[in-house]
């Protein structure tokens, strides 16, 4: 349910390639999109390197998942 939320907030933002989208629980356990940063830092130690990691993503795997979307929005094919 998470993911389907973050991505639906992600794409009702028209972001591309990357972004960061931020949850909350509320007292219910109703969970609510607290914000979406479409430019989160990339840094090694930040929150979206972070959740790469958690997520099992290396952080070059993390960067050439990225430059891979990009370069499909932008070229229309993939580069491996």
């Amino acid at each position: 349910m998470l993911r389907d939320i973050s991505v639906a907030a992600f794409r009702a933002c028209q972001c591309r390639d990357y972004a960061r989208v931020d949850l909350r629980i509320d007292s219910s356990g109703k969970p609510f999109v607290l914000e979406i940063n479409p430019l989160p830092g990339l840094g090694t130690t930040g929150f979206f390197a972070l959740a790469a990691r958690a997520a099992g993503h290396s952080y070059s795997s993390l960067i050439n998942r990225i430059l891979d979307s990009a370069h499909s929005r932008c070229f229309g094919v993939g580069i491996r």
